[in-house]
């Protein structure tokens, strides 16, 4: 029974089983957007969210949902209904604006966030917008649909030229570092030369007090490199 695969295999996780974290609990699309263009758009995550708060997200993550959503929607039935249902409610963004979304790794997250434990699936997919980052900006700022757009309180977008850009720009923010990514600290530094761009709304004092990356930024970062460099939109 699962009480005796649990004692023969203590490392293991196992649902069901009392004092024992079920893994993967939930399943997470960790989303790279990317408009038309060609601005990779970052959003800081608001300072009470639940987990992982004052970290810029490349660019959101969103939940799988089982049950019905709250726009009384179904269920999500594929990981595409799930990023939809992502862009949508925190970017404000349809789905003819969607020009591809392309899922680029799947695996396990697993680290603990000021006491608390994420144990779950994690697919890291890209979004390409057909939209400019200026009309994206507009849909931030203004949009029904956009009912999540308070999970973060700023918004920065970074056009890389290359894979060296991106590869540049995580070398120069260490995992778990205290220093912000924000835009001053990327403008000032000599050895980049990313442009930058921000939401109007955004308080740029913010970013001064970021912890840096959201857990799956960097490597959310660094596959998307990858496979923009193999589409031909990165040198």
């Amino acid at each position: 029974n699962m009480r005796d695969f649990a004692e023969r295999n203590p490392t293991v996780s196992v649902f069901g089983a009392e004092g024992w974290d079920p893994y993967p609990g939930i399943l997470v699309a960790h989303c790279v957007v990317e408009t038309s263009d060609h601005w990779v758009v970052l959003g800081l995550r608001r300072p009470d969210a639940a987990y992982s708060p004052l970290t810029w997200s490349a660019s959101f993550e969103e939940q799988v949902e089982l049950g019905t959503r709250r726009d009384g929607s179904g269920n999500d039935q594929t990981i595409g209904d799930t990023i939809r249902s992502g862009i949508s409610d925190e970017l404000g963004v349809d789905a003819p604006d969607l020009s591809e979304i392309g899922v680029i790794a799947i695996g396990r997250e697993f680290h603990r966030d000021d006491g608390r434990s994420v144990l779950g699936g994690a697919v890291v997919a890209t979004v390409l917008l057909s939209i400019t980052l200026e009309e994206l900006w507009s849909r931030l700022s203004d949009h029904p649909k956009a009912i999540d757009r308070a999970e973060h309180v700023a918004w920065m977008a970074c056009r890389f030229q290359s894979v060296a850009d991106v590869d540049a720009l995580l070398r120069r923010t260490r995992p778990g570092e205290t220093a912000s990514v924000g835009p001053t600290l990327i403008t000032a530094d000599d050895h980049l030369s990313i442009p930058v761009a921000t939401h109007p709304g955004s308080s740029e004092t913010l970013t001064g007090s970021a912890r840096c990356w959201h857990p799956t930024s960097r490597p959310r970062l660094h596959l998307w490199a990858q496979a923009a460099h193999a589409a031909g939109r990165l040198s």
